[in-house]
C-alpha cells in the first residue's frame, strides 16, 4: 500500500508571503515538516482533528491567525512556527 501526502509551500516573490495547500489520507491526525528559506526555518505542523483529506480551517504564524493562502514570508534569520489546522466543509 503506498502512501500519499501532499504540501506545497509556494512562495511569490520574496518578502512577500507563501501558501501551504495540504492533502493527506483522512484519517492522518498529524503531520510536521520543516521548510528553509534562505537562512529562516518555517517549522509546518497540519492537523485534522476532523479527519478531512484538506479545507484549511485555521492558519496560525507564530501565534498569530493569518491567511493560508497567504503566510507572511520573511527572510529574517529566525525560526518560525506555522500551525495549519484542517476542518470544516465537506471532506
Amino acid at each position: 500500500m503506498g502512501w500519499l501526502v501532499t504540501s506545497r509551500a509556494i512562495p511569490p516573490a520574496a518578502g512577500e508571503a507563501f501558501i501551504v495547500e495540504p492533502g493527506i489520507l483522512e484519517f492522518w491526525r498529524e503531520y510536521q515538516m520543516t521548510w528553509r528559506y534562505f537562512e529562516t526555518r518555517y517549522n509546518i505542523v497540519v492537523s485534522n482533528p476532523d479527519r478531512r483529506s484538506s479545507r484549511v480551517r485555521v492558519a496560525m504564524l507564530d501565534g498569530v491567525a493569518v491567511e493560508a493562502r497567504a503566510i507572511p514570508l520573511v527572510n529574517d534569520g529566525q525560526a518560525h512556527h506555522v500551525s495549519i489546522v484542517l476542518g470544516g466543509g465537506a471532506a
